[in-house]
């Protein structure tokens, strides 16, 4: 990764981290801007979302086949198991 697109992930980071601790804990029980996605949901899908982007770079490196999620359904379940966290657990 060279220095410019590392900078950008912490820029970006550091931007969802700001923009998450502006909202308070009932705040993620608000609707997002995306239809039908509580901010919960949207903050549960961006973790998933880094983890499933690490299995994806295991794959880069390894070159051992490893999708990003085992299917769309376990996708959906991640996501909603995120969502059902407490606050603090979501935020951790």
């Amino acid at each position: 990764m060279t220095a410019r697109a590392l900078a950008r992930v912490e820029e970006g980071t550091a931007l969802f981290e700001n923009t998450l601790g502006g909202i308070g804990d009932a705040g993620l029980d608000e609707p997002s801007a995306l239809p039908g996605w509580r901010r919960r949901e949207v903050v549960a899908h961006v973790a998933c979302n880094a983890d499933a982007l690490v299995n994806l770079l295991g794959w880069a490196r390894t070159g051992v086949e490893n999708p990003m999620y085992s299917s769309p359904r376990q996708r959906t379940a991640d996501i909603d198991a995120g969502a059902a966290l407490p606050a603090g657990d979501l935020r951790a």
